[in-house]
């Protein structure tokens, strides 16, 4: 039990720590044009042994001609490791995790959506707070800190980008980020 509450504590700090530098603007944006299709499968390949263990079917449904964004390829691989881990853990047996997006007036619109267990309304608009869990028990089961929607949150927005979310109790959820365009 201590060695389990050491990495629970561990993570912790790295996810306090990386919240305080995106805050703080501390590392700097090395923004480059990056293939939205590469970057989603690298983190498809990355949670593919986590997705089946739970039974959980991944799809990347982004089309590499036209997608191609402004980011900081690592933060990138951030959030997408973050939402693509979510919708895994907080899915059914059977469930999927599919990844889709579009380009729309100078912007790429990304939608991660998953077939799990969904989120009450009310918990909707706090989701993104440091700490906050909907179901607390189960985030520490699964091992989170209640922090990485809040790192994703502070990424998108470093970048000029918005993150929000959708959901219904029972049929999943949603989350759909932007970022810019590249050329």
């Amino acid at each position: 039990m201590m060695d389990e509450d050491a990495r629970r504590l561990q993570r912790l700090v790295q996810d306090l720590l990386e919240l305080s530098k995106i805050e703080s603007r501390e590392v700097p944006l090395k923004k480059i044009a990056c293939d939205l299709t590469l970057e989603t499968d690298k983190a498809l390949d990355k949670l593919r042994f986590l997705a089946d263990e739970q039974r959980v079917k991944l799809e990347n449904k982004i089309d590499s001609a036209q997608m191609r964004v402004l980011a900081d390829r690592d933060q990138l691989s951030q959030i997408l490791l973050n939402l693509i881990e979510n919708g895994i853990k907080f899915n059914k047996p059977g469930g999927s995790v599919t990844l889709e997006a579009q380009r729309i007036d100078g912007q790429v619109r990304v939608a991660v959506r998953d077939t799990g267990i969904g989120i009450p309304g009310t918990s909707l608009t706090r989701i993104f707070e440091r700490f906050y869990r909907v179901d607390a028990g189960r985030s520490r089961a699964e091992g989170g800190t209640g922090l990485g929607l809040a790192i994703v949150k502070h990424i998108l927005e470093a970048h000029g980008g918005t993150i929000t979310c959708t959901s219904e109790i029972g049929s999943g959820s949603t989350f759909v980020f932007t970022l810019a365009a590249a050329q």
